[in-house]
């Protein structure tokens, strides 16, 4: 006969195993039937921080700028280019971000509000817009972690035959109130995407233009292998 504590540890261990299949249901993107899918890994360590002078945040890293409405903290964010395929119907992209998780920042932070938008030397700010030293009073004013998920703007495009969506990441959270900072510590990229019965999308006329734009495409998107070979089949049936 079990005794009370071998009861206990077998009623944690089925316990734990419950929450790691919910865990990996939870993580796993919903994809509606004939929609395919490109699944990439967040780079997650793109943007550091550090404390700064005054306990202000300052951020450093690669291909990353300061993104916020005009008084808002200051926060960075990055844009991924996704290749998709020639045939991809740009219309029915859906990008989600899943299984992300974030950690703590130690310490409180001070963060910077974005300065107003500049045009011919002059500041533009929105009206009905309260800034204190240059800070939203309602947004510094929010107690809550903003922005509140770490998926932005999300845009397909198309270069000649070459068709992408760019999105939008922001990789830290920001608390006003309580100085709290958290950085985006896990997470994928997710992708839908229906293909297309129409014709083909515009061919580059030239040699030259089509190597260009190649060129281009390779250097810009982060899954370049995925669909190039989609892409060379286009060019050989127009030779």
């Amino acid at each position: 006969m079990k005794s009370l504590s071998q009861w206990k540890v077998q009623a944690l261990s089925i316990l734990a195993v419950f929450l790691c299949l919910t865990k990996t249901a939870q993580c796993a993107a919903e994809q509606t039937p004939g929609e395919e899918a490109v699944d990439l890994p967040l780079p997650v360590d793109r943007v550091q921080v550090k404390e700064g002078a005054e306990s202000v945040a300052t951020f450093s890293g690669k291909e990353f700028a300061l993104g916020a409405a005009t008084g808002e903290p200051a926060l960075p964010t990055y844009c991924l280019k996704v290749l998709l395929p020639p045939n991809a119907d740009l219309k029915s992209i859906r990008v989600t971000i899943v299984c992300s998780g974030f950690e703590d920042i130690p310490g409180q932070l001070d963060m910077l509000p974005m300065p107003a938008a500049m045009s011919r030397g002059k500041a533009i700010q929105p009206a009905g817009l309260v800034l204190v030293n240059g800070r939203s009073a309602v947004a510094y004013a929010r107690d809550a972690f903003r922005p509140e998920s770490p998926l932005g703007l999300v845009l397909p495009g198309q270069m000649r035959e070459w068709r992408f969506v760019e999105v939008e990441v922001h990789p830290y959270q920001y608390n006003p109130v309580s100085k709290s900072l958290r950085k985006l510590a896990s997470g994928s990229l997710h992708v839908g995407f229906r293909r297309t019965a129409e014709g083909r999308s515009v061919r580059s006329r030239s040699q030259e233009m089509a190597l260009l734009c190649e060129s281009r495409i390779r250097q810009s998107v982060v899954n370049f292998s995925a669909f190039s070979s989609e892409y060379k089949s286009i060019q050989a049936e127009k030779r």
